[in-house]
């Protein structure tokens, strides 16, 4: 239990910085041996304290507001506003005359039915790009070698803690 609160950073230290560390200038940081690592006590306590080594998974959105995020941001907003003015100014000449000119009808029409095409086609990108990032996850090596109580072990990914020697 006194090991844990031992673990403590000199300084705040953003990871940034750590490239231009050398070494032991890191082991000191994070209070390891770069010879016989940490102990497995040392180890548990850190895991206790930060927690699993992994990414948490984002927030899911539902498909449907993707959808809809894809249809309605930047250039997608201006061509639906202008898609509505033409239908406005299609119905101010047919409140006026008995027969418009049909001009605003098509040029409205045509404006919606692009910025639905290209929504589709950018829903269908992004989420086909979001299923290869997804796979990346699942490349990750599930095991890793590391010095802990000066022996080489293999441990589970999520096992490694700040300071280990990998």
């Amino acid at each position: 239990r006194e090991l844990s609160h031992a673990f403590k950073m000199k300084q705040p230290m953003t990871t940034e910085d750590w490239h231009n560390l050398s070494p032991c200038e890191l082991a000191e940081h994070f209070q390891t041996d770069l010879e016989d690592g940490l102990t497995t006590l040392e180890a548990a306590a850190r895991l206790a304290e930060h927690g699993p080594n992994m990414l948490t998974p984002p927030k899911k959105k539902p498909e449907i507001i993707k959808f809809f995020k894809t249809m309605f941001t930047g250039f997608s907003a201006l061509l639906w506003f202008g898609s509505i003015l033409c239908f406005v100014a299609y119905g101010v000449d047919l409140a006026r005359s008995d027969a418009p000119a049909p001009d605003n009808l098509y040029i409205g029409v045509c404006l919606a039915v692009v910025v639905i095409i290209t929504g589709i086609f950018t829903y269908y990108q992004e989420r086909k790009s979001g299923k290869i990032m997804e796979s990346f996850s699942k490349m990750v090596p599930p095991m890793a070698t590391a010095i802990r109580d000066g022996k080489q072990v293999e441990l589970e990914v999520t096992d490694i803690v700040l300071g280990d020697i990998v």
